[in-house]
């Protein structure tokens, strides 16, 4: 029975855990293209004070 417990409490962990991931990969989706979009922006000023 207490072997029963700690493998229920293990597979929420692993759930809890699985979220967690598919959250930081989301988040990590969103920096990914504020970067992107904040390079362009940052080439796109220099060029224009380059020219």
């Amino acid at each position: 029975e207490r072997q029963g417990r700690e493998i229920d409490e293990l597979k929420g962990r692993i759930t809890k855990f699985e979220s967690d991931n598919q959250e930081l990969k989301q988040m990590i989706t969103k920096l990914k293209a504020i970067a992107i979009k904040y390079r362009a922006n940052a080439a796109a000023a220099t060029a224009t004070a380059a020219a």
